[in-house]
């Protein structure tokens, strides 16, 4: 069930390749990035790596909270989407030794704003994309708070594989993409 958790962060590849294939290099990048920092953390945690824990788990947190801000952030502005995202950064590494519970209610909060503007601008939206990826983020919220108090690598690791697929989920959601 350990590998499992590892090796469910390469889901990471699902919305890396709706943005790379729309030429959105960087989005790509970061969002690769992200999977790759989560991998790396979880292979620390369960095979004890010469790596510094601390700083490990900070970058998992904080490119697993900004990667999330950056999806939002693709409803606020698309083409200013990295400002935005920038913008938050200090927030990420502050809350990165904050208690889980302040960042998850940012997190939830941040969601409902960009899912409410997507809703408020339908037009733009391909409407069924934007439901599902939704649910399978509401999905994902029921995995990451249940993961770490019962079947930590098995709920943990079908979290990251329900953030991945609402990611790209959310992504085919905007028509200009």
């Amino acid at each position: 069930m350990s590998l499992y958790c590892i090796l469910t962060n390469l889901v990471c590849v699902f919305p890396a390749q709706i943005l790379w294939v729309n030429q959105r290099y960087g989005d790509a990048i970061f969002t690769v990035s992200t999977g790759l920092a989560s991998l790396v953390y979880h292979s620390d945690e369960i095979y004890n790596s010469p790596l510094n824990t601390v700083a490990i788990r900070n970058v998992d947190i904080i490119m697993a909270d900004l990667i999330v801000c950056h999806t939002c952030h693709m409803f606020f502005d698309f083409q200013r989407r990295w400002d935005w995202t920038i913008s938050v950064l200090p927030i990420q590494i502050y809350a990165a030794e904050l208690d889980v519970l302040y960042r998850f209610a940012f997190m939830i909060l941040w969601g409902i704003i960009a899912i409410s503007i997507a809703l408020a601008h339908k037009d733009k939206y391909h409407v069924k994309y934007l439901v599902f990826g939704t649910l399978c983020i509401l999905s994902e919220l029921l995995f990451f708070m249940f993961a770490n108090k019962i079947h930590y690598y098995w709920l943990h690791g079908t979290h990251h594989i329900t953030a991945f697929v609402a990611q790209g989920l959310l992504l085919k959601s905007i028509k200009s993409l």
